[in-house]
């Protein structure tokens, strides 16, 4: 499993991904910053996602000009067929110390 996150005015600040099976806090989530957090940081896996799902926003060209982060991707066990993970992509920009996130988003994994 991986991810591709689209952030065209983050190109050169870093991206992780927040993940969680635990349903999406109420809006309006956590505000840090820009950002609302809406993935259960409670949850240990938001945290081991974010630290192995982690890397620099680069310049994309095709399809979507402006700028994209691709994950590194992970195996997933055939044990976790039918979890639904709750999924949050962030950026930081470090110079001005703020995040930005993406909508949250739901993955259901089939066998």
């Amino acid at each position: 499993m991986g991810f591709r996150y689209f952030a065209e005015q983050s190109v050169g600040k870093i991206a992780f991904l927040l993940g969680s099976t635990s349903p999406f806090l109420p809006s309006p989530g956590i505000p840090i910053s820009d950002a609302n957090i809406v993935v259960d940081l409670t949850d240990p896996l938001a945290a081991t996602l974010a630290a192995l799902r982690g890397g620099a926003i680069v310049t994309w060209a095709t399809p979507f000009a402006g700028g994209a982060f691709d994950s590194t991707q992970l195996p997933i066990p055939g044990v976790v067929a039918g979890l639904t993970l709750r999924l949050q992509g962030i950026d930081v920009d470090v110079a001005s110390a703020t995040l930005h996130g993406s909508p949250g988003v739901e993955l259901r994994i089939l066998p």
